[in-house]
Parts: structure tokens; C-alpha cells; sequence
């Protein structure tokens, strides 16, 4: 398996090859990531400060009305805010950027308003958070390949809201209650490495979310088979991350493998010594495996 090369090994591949000077590598090195103009920031303070004020309308005005004028209140705001999208999208750079925020506070208006009307006409259940998470899961993969930003923020409360519901659905007990949140934070890093823009949003959160699902499920059970399933899991993520650079990756996978041997050994030996013990020897273990390897891929 090959490492993925780090910009500084690119670049001084680049040097090397007459492709780039120095200058011109240290310029690329130094360059930010992300930038943004006076302009910009007023645009999105303008943003929060509209947000703020179309909320305390809504309070405001909605205080004591009905499903249906609350849902077409709000069908009316996701209007609203598409347009601002719309429009904005045809223009620069930082007008783009400030319309996938509005298209953001389009599409959660878009979805209260659909949650609400349909709870009114039907009833709530766990297909109705179904239904519209998946829509709007399948909207936000289309469009995080078309925006910067916008498709793979929606992408993250979709793909959890329908992981939570399918697990309402199922009627699962603690702790296997777990499981559809699990499987909701692996497709978010699945869905990342599918060519999406921005994919370290869902990535991030994908792993973040593992690391309190799985390490919850593991000591809901005490150890045992799913410190063993966590580990395999974990084990076959820190790979992946360390192959590909991948920090959050890396740091989720460890924290789960470190917080599942801990619980089998906190489970298994009443001396505290022992279970540090244990602990301390499977970190060797792991340093004994990995190390080997290491120097043969420096000889390489």
C-alpha cells in the first residue's frame, strides 16, 4: 500500500524535476486555503443579522397560529432565500459563497416547513423524518458536487436524522440503539472520499460522531464481541487514514481502539495495577507490529 505524499514532498518532487523554483514552491507552501475580503465578512454578518430578525418575526407573528400558516410562513422564507441563492450564484466568488449560506437557511426552512405540514395532515413517525432526511441526503450529494461548501453541510444532518429515525423505526434497545448511528457516521466518511467539495466537513463529522456512538456501544456491553467488532473497525480506519494523511481519521480510529482495550480491561481484571498493565502491553503490542513495517517502507 502506498502512502499518500505530503505538498511539501510535491512540491520538492516539482523542484527537482525543473517544474518550479523555490520561490514559487514557498508561495504555493505559504498560500491560505481559505480567504475572504472586508466585503465577504459584511456579507455574512448581514446574513446572521437577517436570520436573527426573520426568526423573531417568526415568533412574532406565529406565536399562536395554526400548522398550516406556520408551514407557509416558512415555504415562504425557503423561497425567499432560494432566490438570494439564485441570484447569487451567477455572480463572483464572494457573492457565491454568501449564496450557499442562503441556500442553506432555504433548505432548513424548506425542511421545518415540510416537517411540520406533513405531521398536521398525517401523523409524525419515524417514516416521516425518513422520507425527508433521504431527500434531502440525495439534494445535498447533488449539489456538494456543484458548491463549495453548501452540499456537504446538508449532506451531515440528513444522513443523521434518517440514521436516528431508522433506529426509531426498528424499535432497538439499548444498546444496539447505537447502531443505526454508527452506520449514519460511516456512510458520512464514505460519502466524503466520493468526490464531493469541502468532504472533510462530513469526514470530521463522520468520525466525530463514531467515536461517541462506538465507544458508548462498546461499554454498554462491557467489552467483549464489540470491543472485538470496534477494534477490527477502528483498526481497518487507522490504516486507512495513516495510508492516506488523513488526521481525523487517525485520531477517531485511535481513540475508539484505545477507549475499547481500556473497557475490556477495566471489565476483566479487578486490580487496577493489572488492567494498566494490559493496557500498557497491547500499546507495545501495537508499536512491536507497526515499527517493522515502518523501517521497510524507509528502505524502500
Amino acid at each position: 500500500m502506498t502512502t499518500q505524499k505530503t505538498v511539501q514532498q510535491l512540491l520538492d518532487e516539482h523542484i527537482a524535476a525543473g517544474h518550479l523554483t523555490h520561490e514559487q514552491a514557498d508561495d504555493i507552501l505559504e498560500a491560505p486555503r481559505w480567504s475572504f475580503s472586508m466585503q465577504e465578512a459584511l456579507y455574512y454578518l448581514a446574513g446572521v443579522i437577517i436570520a436573527v430578525g426573520v426568526v423573531r418575526l417568526f415568533i412574532a407573528v406565529l406565536e399562536d397560529a395554526s400548522e398550516i400558516s406556520i408551514s407557509s410562513f416558512l415555504y415562504v422564507v425557503a423561497v425567499a432565500f432560494a432566490g438570494v441563492a439564485w441570484w447569487a450564484e451567477k455572480g463572483a466568488e464572494i457573492r457565491r459563497r454568501f449564496g450557499e449560506v442562503c441556500e442553506l437557511a432555504s433548505e432548513l426552512s424548506a425542511a421545518f416547513a415540510t416537517g411540520v405540514l406533513v405531521t398536521y395532515l398525517w401523523t409524525e413517525s419515524e417514516w416521516t423524518g425518513i422520507a425527508i432526511g433521504s431527500v434531502f441526503f440525495v439534494f445535498g450529494f447533488w449539489r456538494a458536487r456543484h458548491t463549495d461548501f453548501a452540499g456537504s453541510l446538508t449532506i451531515i444532518p440528513s444522513a443523521l436524522v434518517v440514521a436516528g429515525m431508522v433506529g426509531g423505526l426498528l424499535d432497538l434497545r439499548e444498546p444496539n440503539d447505537a447502531l443505526t448511528l454508527m452506520a449514519g457516521a460511516i456512510v458520512l466518511i464514505l460519502v466524503s472520499f466520493t468526490g464531493v467539495h469541502f468532504s472533510l466537513a462530513p469526514r470530521v463529522a463522520g468520525s466525530a460522531f463514531l467515536i461517541g456512538t462506538t465507544t458508548g456501544w462498546v461499554g454498554m456491553h462491557q467489552g467483549g464481541w464489540a470491543a472485538a467488532l470496534a477494534i477490527i473497525g477502528a483498526a481497518v480506519m487507522f490504516s486507512y487514514g495513516a495510508r492516506m494523511l488523513l488526521l481525523d481519521m487517525l485520531v477517531s480510529a485511535g481513540i475508539i481502539i484505545t477507549a475499547s482495550v481500556a473497557i475490556v480491561s477495566f471489565n476483566t481484571f479487578d486490580n487496577q495495577v493489572l488492567q494498566g498493565v494490559v493496557v500498557i502491553v497491547v500499546g507495545v503490542a501495537m508499536l512491536a507490529v507497526t515499527m517493522p513495517y515502518a523501517r521497510r517502507r524507509k528502505t524502500l
